[in-house]
């Protein structure tokens, strides 16, 4: 994801699976870790990396995209859809969120 100033450009890391996240109710008896509800942003021209407002859910395996504003505001917004919620691939999400 970029924003309109190539010095601004921003490569947006979000969600993800490893076994160091606690245990979800939702999740399986065995494999019962909880996908990553993080996001950031690596600002390439400054080489640094910035927290973003995390995930309501936390996904992997889920699809985003740079949408045109949908909020009213003058900035595009990320759209996160689908995915999954625990680590091993199961359940699968349904839904769709937005980040700023």
């Amino acid at each position: 994801s970029s924003s309109s100033s190539s010095s601004s450009a921003r490569l947006v890391v979000i969600g993800g699976e490893s076994d160091t996240q606690p245990h979800g109710a939702q999740c399986p008896q065995w494999n019962a870790w909880r996908a990553h509800a993080h996001a950031e942003a690596y600002v390439v021209f400054e080489d640094r990396w910035e927290a973003m407002a995390p995930l309501r859910v936390g996904r992997h395996s889920a699809a985003a995209e740079l949408a045109p504003s949908l909020l009213g505001e003058n900035m595009p917004h990320i759209v996160v859809a689908s995915g999954v919620s625990c680590a091993g691939g199961t359940p699968i999400l349904d839904d769709a969120e937005v980040l700023p």
